[in-house]
């Protein structure tokens, strides 16, 4: 949802390639699909076909120029400049580039100063980095690419297809403001930290919160609604859902809790991502991990 709701009005549709959990986006977006625009096609890949076969994939219900999103991605691209700029250099295809120190971990990309691609290699050895403006798992493609690509099989988009179209007008899109790769729990946090930092943020507080007096909460603090907060310690880089209950004593930085948690006296949270309607009993101490208990959880205290 977080690439969905930032959609231009120019697309009118969004195709998942979905292999894991079907069963959960299905229901997801059945209940929901009355409050998203636009309309919502799941494709099922039975076995993960890879970047470029899971476009491949979705070949029946694509029509037109269409974008793609790697959905562990979080960044501040417009997608509608992207689109622009795509049109303007009437390429077969626009990546989206990123700027980075190390870019031994990505896709590099070298590009001429019209912009046009000039050189692709995926994850470079230190002897072989070029540029250190890197993929950024976001792209523009037009209909023929498609016809570069296998069908039925495993391919990689950046390995199999995009060094051999350089001569169809593969262009590059550099942008600015954030960029992070959130597919782990490092990441994920990392994401979460430069957004709150590239968003200058203080401590935001939601609706109906009640806040012990002498709580503290050192930011950034981004706090959904309805919680109640003890004498405690929060923060800083902390992100806490809606109906969540942090008892004293307890102790929570550079983590993220979703909706409906119950953090009991002298808990102590740290880099770690807790899933919503569970618990923390107390004094336990929950270091770099992620927890998601099914079962509602009710303090002792």
């Amino acid at each position: 949802m977080h690439i969905i709701d930032r959609l231009p009005e120019v697309v009118d549709r969004v195709v998942l390639a979905v292999n894991y959990k079907k069963e959960m986006l299905d229901n997801y977006f059945m209940r929901h699909e009355d409050e998203i625009r636009p309309e919502v096609v799941l494709v099922e890949e039975k076995e993960p076909l890879g970047t470029g076969g899971a476009i491949k994939n979705c070949e029946k219900v694509l029509s037109g120029t269409f974008l793609v999103f790697n959905g562990d991605v979080i960044n501040s691209m417009n997608p509608q400049r992207i689109i622009d700029y795509h049109h303007s250099r009437k390429g077969i295809g626009t990546l989206a580039v990123w700027e980075v120190k190390d870019p031994t971990r990505y896709g590099i990309i070298g590009f001429d100063n019209a912009g046009r691609i000039t050189r692709f290699l995926e994850k470079p050895g230190p002897e072989e980095v070029f540029s250190h403006h890197i993929n950024a798992g976001a792209y523009v493609l037009e209909p023929e690419i498609l016809d570069h690509i296998e069908s039925g099989r495993m391919v990689s988009i950046e390995r199999e297809v995009y060094p051999y179209v350089l001569d169809k007008g593969l262009y590059a899109f550099p942008f600015g403001g954030y960029w992070v790769d959130a597919g782990t729990r490092e990441d994920f946090l990392g994401a979460t930290e430069k957004i709150m930092g590239f968003k200058s943020m203080k401590n935001e507080i939601g609706e109906g919160c009640i806040i012990h007096p002498e709580a503290k909460l050192l930011p950034p603090v981004l706090m959904g609604n309805n919680c109640r907060i003890s004498n405690c310690v929060v923060g800083p880089n902390v992100v806490i859902g809606d109906n969540t209950r942090i008892e004293k004593d307890a102790r929570i930085t550079n983590s993220t809790l979703f909706n409906d948690i119950v953090v009991s006296r002298g808990a102590v949270i740290q880099n770690s991502i807790l899933g919503a309607n569970m618990g923390i009993k107390e004094k336990e101490i929950v270091e770099d991990k992620i927890i998601v208990s099914p079962e509602p959880f009710l303090s002792q205290a």
